[in-house]
């Protein structure tokens, strides 16, 4: 007589529990508040990470050390006003408001000369695959300032 064997068939494994994917915390926007200079703060917290690559953290750090040191720098700048053209059919006119001043360097003033100059060139054919270093001290200072 002939033995028959029949074939086994294994339970396949139970599935591990799949772990849930886990998605990085996106950090909100820093707020600038609502200052005379806080346009441009948000401007050049969205341009060093775009241009430069820069954390989130550093962006915001580069853009409030900006803010401050352009506040102080303006504040101290005389200031030139013009009432210029005709009135308008709705009664208004164009009032200007100009101001300049030389001031020390600081290395937020720096850094936001680089991004606009960068940003500039990339219409002349600097590409996004660029490679950009840094000096070591303005990478320090980025890492060191402290966000007010």
């Amino acid at each position: 007589m002939e033995t028959i064997t029949t074939p086994t068939i294994e339970a396949p494994a139970t599935p591990k529990a799949a772990k849930p994917a886990v998605k990085p915390a996106v950090r909100p926007a820093p707020d600038f508040g609502n200052s005379r200079y806080s346009a441009a703060m948000r401007e050049l917290f969205s341009d060093a990470i775009r241009v430069l690559g820069l954390t989130a953290e550093q962006a915001e750090r580069l853009a409030k050390a900006f803010g401050n040191d352009y506040g102080r720098a303006m504040a101290s700048a005389p200031i030139e006003t013009r009432v210029t053209g005709k009135i308008n059919n709705g009664g208004q006119i164009t009032l200007r408001e100009m101001a300049k001043v030389k001031v020390i360097t600081t290395n937020a003033l720096i850094i936001a000369r680089l991004i606009v100059a960068l940003d500039e060139a990339r219409m002349f054919g600097l590409t996004h695959e660029s490679t950009y270093i840094l000096a070591p001290r303005l990478v320090e200072w980025l890492d060191n300032t402290s966000a007010r």
